[in-house]
């Protein structure tokens, strides 16, 4: 996750990143947690529990993993190697 949001125009963001299937988005990011300030979001997981975060800046993401895919709602399209995972100087 990064702290760069898009306040205008068609990339516009809200948040720092989506929580894919409970509509909510970080409000804070750090070095290794997030902060979400919507209280119906902790009571629907429990400390252990994954979420997927779409975040709002893919550059750093893509820097720390060798491969990304290509989803159609939740079948696996295509798996992409990433070239310049980790070259990041």
């Amino acid at each position: 996750m990064t702290m760069q949001t898009r306040s205008k125009g068609i990339c516009a963001t809200k948040g720092l990143g989506y929580i894919k299937g409970y509509g909510v988005h970080l409000d804070k990011v750090f070095d290794e947690h997030g902060i979400i300030n919507q209280k119906d979001f902790r009571g629907k997981v429990q400390i252990g529990d994954k979420v997927e975060i779409i975040p709002n800046h893919i550059c750093p993401v893509c820097n720390l993993y060798d491969y990304a895919y290509l989803f159609s709602g939740d079948e696996v399209l295509e798996k992409l190697e990433i070239l310049a995972g980790g070259k990041l100087v």
